[in-house]
C-alpha cells in the first residue's frame, strides 16, 4: 500500500520498476521503459504518439506522421502497455495516439483475459485525443491461435465504436488473403513480423488517418 502511495507522487521510474509497480520482465523492456518515459518527459505538445511491440517498433514512423514518436517496444502484452501508460505524460496533449498490440498476449500463450486487458487501456487512453486503433496483427496459424486473435479483434472493433474519436483500422484485408491467411510477400519467414513491403502497405493505410 505504501509503495502505490508513494508512485502516485511521482516515485522515479526506476523505482517503480523496481517495486513491482510496473512490468519489467527482461532488462530491455526495463531500460526502454527509461528511456522511452526520458524522451517523453520533453516531447512537444501536438505529437503523433506510437504505441505498440515490436511490429510498432520496427515502423517507420515518421513516414505515417512527420511530427511523431515511436514508444514500441519488443515482446510488449497487453498487461505491460497498460502498466506503462502512466510513463507517457505527454499523451493528453498528443495529436493522435496509434495503437498497435495484442498479438504477443497470443504467442506468448497469455490471451486468457486478453478482452479485459484491451477494455482496461481503452479506460486509461485519454478520452479527448484521437485514437487510430489497428488490429492485431495477422500471423502463420502455427504461431497463435488465429480464431482468439479474431475475437480479440471484434473486442477492439466494439471499443472504438464505443469511444470518442477513434478509427479501427482492420490489417487483415491489408496483409492476410481472403481465407486469414499472411500473405508471404508482407511477412518475415517467422510469420510474425512484416516485410519491408508489408510495412509499406501499412503505412499506406496508416497515413489516410494521420495525414489531413
Amino acid at each position: 500500500m505504501m509503495a502505490i502511495m508513494l508512485a502516485r507522487y511521482g516515485l522515479p521510474l526506476s523505482v517503480r520498476i523496481k517495486l513491482g509497480l510496473i512490468s519489467a520482465n527482461t532488462p530491455f523492456y526495463e531500460s526502454m521503459l527509461i528511456y522511452q518515459h526520458s524522451v517523453d518527459t520533453s516531447l512537444p505538445d501536438g505529437t503523433v504518439v506510437f504505441l505498440g511491440d515490436s511490429i510498432t517498433q520496427g515502423l517507420a514512423n515518421v513516414a505515417v506522421a512527420p511530427n511523431s514518436v515511436n514508444y514500441g517496444i519488443g515482446g510488449q502484452s497487453t498487461s505491460q502497455l497498460h502498466d506503462s501508460l502512466r510513463n507517457y505524460p505527454s499523451l493528453p496533449r498528443a495529436k493522435a495516439i496509434v495503437l498497435t498490440i495484442g498479438i504477443n498476449d497470443f504467442l506468448q500463450r497469455g490471451e486468457r483475459g486478453v478482452a479485459q486487458r484491451l477494455a482496461r487501456i481503452d479506460q486509461a487512453l485519454p478520452a479527448h485525443v484521437p485514437l487510430i486503433w489497428n488490429a492485431v496483427m495477422p500471423v502463420a496459424p502455427a504461431q497463435a491461435d488465429l480464431s482468439g486473435v479474431a475475437q480479440a479483434n471484434a473486442e477492439i472493433k466494439r471499443l472504438c465504436a464505443q469511444r470518442p474519436q477513434c478509427t479501427y483500422v482492420d490489417t487483415w484485408p491489408l496483409l492476410a488473403d481472403a481465407s486469414g491467411l499472411i500473405r508471404p510477400a508482407y511477412f518475415l519467414p517467422d510469420g510474425i513480423h512484416l516485410s519491408p513491403e508489408g510495412y509499406r502497405v501499412w503505412i499506406v493505410a496508416l497515413r489516410k488517418h494521420t495525414q489531413p
